[in-house]
């Protein structure tokens, strides 16, 4: 599991910084979920970290009466998806929606540019859902929050749909190319953890969630481990996802277990 840890940290580290001084959190919580210790072992003591900022995000220009704007839009996400932001190429892109270079050209920067569109168009909103959903079965009782997790991860690692593993994916490599991608991830990303840390300081208040764990380290843990489990999945095909879920389980019940 911590394999998938620090493959989830490196994609989303790409364009957030990671919680300052929680690594040492973050490695004993991880610890107590795969070994057999007491539930409620308290974590190390570590100083409160500056709680993540919420960047305003960019608004989409999308004109759905713009007929090839939709088409390029939506032909963008399929080949970005299918090929990656590198080896997509926009006469691809042109090409899939049966348009010229030019109607690219015409309308957006470049491929860049109209990878933005698609960030904004496709994964923005998802994305702040599904962070959403994850830190409120975190909050839940075992019964809703393991089958709601099992979904979420099955969701997350999808490869269909417009919010496919593989377009979140080729989004977060643009933006390790592309400073103009970056400034449109990385506030995206930065909005929906704020939100999602926001949501665990009110559980942790009304006791829902265990006390001695930073807010901040906990949806990090919670972003980045599920796509970084999928992307072990995907290199290795005969380990399902569900082989995750007893330590998911775990991880959750470590969480609404008070220190003693």
């Amino acid at each position: 599991m911590r394999a998938a840890t620090w493959i989830g940290s490196y994609f989303f580290g790409l364009v957030s910084e990671p919680p300052k001084r929680g690594e040492k959190a973050l490695n004993a919580y991880t610890r107590m979920a795969v070994m057999n210790l007491p539930f409620s072992t308290p974590l190390p003591a570590q100083t409160r970290i500056k709680a993540r900022t919420a960047p305003k995000i960019r608004s989409a220009e999308q004109d759905d009466q713009d007929k090839i704007y939709v088409a390029l839009v939506d032909s963008a996400a399929e080949v970005f998806a299918e090929m990656g932001y590198e080896a997509a190429a926009v006469a691809d892109i042109a090409r899939r929606a049966q348009l010229t270079t030019g109607a690219i050209y015409n309308r957006f920067s470049g491929k860049a540019g109209l990878m933005n569109e698609v960030i904004i168009t496709k994964l923005g909103a998802d994305a702040q859902i599904l962070g959403g959903e994850v830190v409120q079965a975190l909050a839940s009782s075992s019964s809703i929050s393991k089958p709601a997790l099992e979904e979420l991860i099955v969701r997350l690692n999808s490869d269909s749909g417009g919010n496919s593993r593989g377009l979140r994916l080729a989004a977060r490599d643009a933006a390790r190319h592309e400073p103009e991608v970056a400034a449109v991830v990385g506030p995206l990303q930065d909005a929906t953890l704020a939100a999602m840390a926001n949501f665990v300081r009110n559980a942790q208040g009304e006791g829902l969630i265990r006390s001695d764990i930073d807010a901040e380290v906990v949806v990090w843990f919670w972003s980045v481990n599920p796509m970084g489990a999928g992307l072990v999945g995907a290199a290795f095909p005969e380990i399902s996802l569900k082989a995750f879920s007893s330590f998911y389980a775990t991880a959750m019940e470590i969480l609404r277990t008070q220190p003693a």
